[in-house]
């Protein structure tokens, strides 16, 4: 996670399999004019949050080909950054750990 930081990354696609609790982050790192492709595979995701932007910036459309969709920041937190909780669902918390900011959007996810 460190490298991802301190560089940057292309992000190139993201896949979570529902049934088998994993989430995919397809990458792609320029560093000093070599080109390498990664995957961050997290396992046994206990819970996901996507939020698309700022204010009505969540609700614009994406669309893929027409950005270039990068890693602006992101952190893991051992402890998790504290629960994500609504009183509509009470049984549905979360505490992710990690976080990313993709674009201005934000993916974080407790695994």
């Amino acid at each position: 996670m460190d490298r991802l930081s301190r560089w940057g990354c292309n992000v190139l696609g993201v896949t979570f399999d529902l049934f088998h609790k994993e989430l995919v982050l397809s990458l792609k790192v320029s560093e000093l004019n070599k080109v390498t492709q990664h995957e961050l595979r997290f396992m046994n995701v206990a819970s996901l949050y996507y939020n698309g932007g700022e204010g009505n910036d969540r609700f614009e459309e994406l669309i893929q080909e027409e950005m270039n969709w990068q890693i602006f920041e992101c952190g893991y937190h051992p402890n998790g950054i504290g629960n994500f909780k609504n009183v509509l669902l009470e049984e549905f918390d979360s505490n992710a750990n990690f976080l990313f900011n993709i674009n201005g959007m934000l993916l974080a996810i407790e695994s």
